[in-house]
Order: structure tokens, then sequence, then C-alpha cells
């Protein structure tokens, strides 16, 4: 499977030559702008993710070059801080998140720019702040690459469904680029099955629209621990109340009773046993909803045809740990670094 592999975030995947050259930093802010990179057409392997310092297949982030070659006070390109974390596959985020081993933000931006103005809400200054790192940064290396989507269209091999927890970068943890995966996201990567009484067809839609239309070649779902719509079900109390939230929830209710089953082999992580019940859930959920996706007409008849392929995985937040799912031994199996997950 393609899509599960050793993780690189965005910002490693523009840096590579799968669709551009190099890397060179930009022209200082007064100079001329540079002209753009002309658009490579060769693909090449993904580099490896974030390692240690001085290992000689470290990749260095754009940042760190940006800050090495800028002229001194230059206040759009922050030098790298002393004591600085080593994991610049952090760095992308820094508008959002310090990463920088609690230094204090300002050290890292000029004062003017985290002003609140009167009406503006932090929220807002943040998106603002990520979106302006993304065009000063980022959009230079991916241009030609999305200039060329723009014109040929999508073609993603993968349909990955994911929750839709904030932790779950898809990008990242699976190395994926634009184009490459077309993503659905749902609270508790739920599939309902067809027909269900649920008000909402968005999943078979995009469910159909991947397998039909795109011609996908596999489906993923992908689970994650610490769930919150697991932990819900889990601690779930019978109500009349029917909230948009847990009316969604009742697509999730068919892993409960699978978890619960005796005719059932519980789902299991190799090498070790859940850490919890709802650990057990989320595990169990995964395959579950492959069940539920089974049962979709266009998935089932391009599954008769041999075409298309399903695959579950697991991925351990606290640990960035991803697990793929041996369906006949009903365990997830912890994919290692490096490991070439291809047929």
């Amino acid at each position: 499977m393609t899509a599960c592999v050793p993780a690189r975030t965005d910002d490693q995947t523009t840096r590579t030559a799968r669709a551009h050259p190099p890397y060179s930093p930009p022209s200082p802010p007064h100079g001329p702008p540079s002209p753009p990179a002309p658009h490579a057409t060769g693909v090449t392997p993904a580099p490896p993710p974030c390692s240690p310092p001085g290992a000689g297949n470290a990749v260095r982030d754009p940042a760190e070059v940006r800050a090495e070659s800028a002229a001194p006070g230059d206040p759009e390109t922050p030098r790298a801080e002393p004591g600085a974390s080593s994991h610049s596959c952090c760095r992308p985020w820094n508008p959002w998140r310090d990463h920088q081993s609690g230094a204090p933000r300002a050290q890292h931006a000029p004062a003017a720019r985290e002003t609140h103005h009167p009406g503006h809400h932090p929220g807002g200054h943040q998106l603002a702040r990520g979106i302006g790192a993304f065009q000063r940064h980022t959009a230079p290396l991916v241009r030609g690459e999305l200039a060329r989507l723009a014109r040929e269209g999508q073609q993603p091999s993968q349909l990955f469904l994911t929750c839709a927890d904030s932790r779950l970068v898809t990008s990242m943890i699976t190395a994926s680029g634009p184009g490459d995966l077309f993503v659905v996201r749902n609270v508790g990567n739920l599939v309902p099955v067809p027909g269900a009484e649920s008000g909402d067809d968005s999943v078979g839609a995009a469910i159909e629209y991947a397998v039909d239309v795109l011609k996908v070649r596999s489906v993923t779902v992908c689970g994650h621990s610490g769930c919150g719509a697991m932990q819900a079900l889990l601690s779930a109390e019978a109500s009349a109340a029917q909230s948009p939230l847990r009316r969604w929830l009742r697509h999730g209710t068919p892993s409960l009773e699978r978890m619960a089953s005796t005719q059932e082999s519980p789902a299991r992580l190799t090498g070790r046993a859940p850490a919890d019940s709802v650990e057990q859930l989320c595990l169990t959920n995964v395959v579950q909803q492959l069940a539920h996706l089974r049962a979709h007409e266009s998935v089932a008849r391009r599954l008769a045809d041999g075409s298309l392929t399903l695959h579950g995985m697991y991925f351990h937040v606290g640990e960035a740990q991803a697990y793929l799912l041996d369906e006949p031994a009903g365990a997830f199996t912890q994919v290692n670094a490096l490991e070439d997950t291809s047929p």
C-alpha cells in the first residue's frame, strides 16, 4: 500500500525533487524577485524523515537555510535560536504553536505581527500568520506542481478515510503530497452502512466519487489512539435527547457490538495488548468500518474484479507510531522506520 509509509512533513514533501528542483533561498526582501523555478518532470523517492543531529541523511529545513543566508537585521528571516529543537519537521507549524523548546514566540517574529487589532480574534490572527508563512516559504516550491494538477486534474491513487481529530495530519503521517490522497474526515472515522438513516450522505457520496469517478486503487480507514468519538460511545448514557453528534455516533454502535461479541476475535496489536477499552474500541472500529465499506455497491464491484484493495490503519498519537491491519490475522502490525510497505 503506497499511502501508509514512514512520515515526512508537508514542508519536506515540497523540498524533494518529486516535483521541483532543489530549494534555493529567496531573494532578500528589497531585491528583485527570483524567477520561478522550472518544473521538473521526474519523480524521486521520498527523503527519510527527520534525523538526529549529525546523521548523514538528515534533511535540512528551509528555515535553517534562510536563517544562515539572511542579511543581519532582516526582519523577515529569523535566525535559528541556540538550543532550538533538532526536529526541524515541526517548524512549519510555528505560526500556530511554538516548537522551539519553549522559547518565547517573540524571539521568532516581529512584535508588530503579534498585535491584535480591535475586532480581530486571536484565532484569525494565527490563521493569517500561517497562510502568510505558506505564501512566502512553501507556495514558490509547490506552485509548479499545483499548476500541473490544475491543468490535468486530480488522479489520486488512495481514498483515505480518517477522523477529524486535529492531531492527525494526513499528509505528514503518509508522506504524501498534493494529488496523492482523496481525504474524507469525520468524527470517529465512521462509514455509515448504505441505507442507514443518518440524514447525511456525504461519506457515501465521497466513497462513490472516489471509487467510481476518480478510480482510486485502494481505500484506507485510519483510526487513532485516544479518539473522543470512541470515548463517547463507551460512556454514552441512554437519553431521549438526540443532538447531531449523538445521531452521528449511532454509526459506531456496530463497533461496540463487535467488541462485546463472543463470536468475533478481538482486534489486537502485535507485541502488546490494547492499553484499555478505549484503545480496544479504536482498533475494533477500524475493522468494523472496513466491513461497512464492503457493503457499498461501488466498493463491492471493484473488490470483485480485483481493481480495488482495502486497508486498515491505526495511528498511536502519543508514540507517533503507525500500525497496519493484517486482516486474516486480526492484528495491527507496527510499521517500522524506512520499511517498504509496497506489495
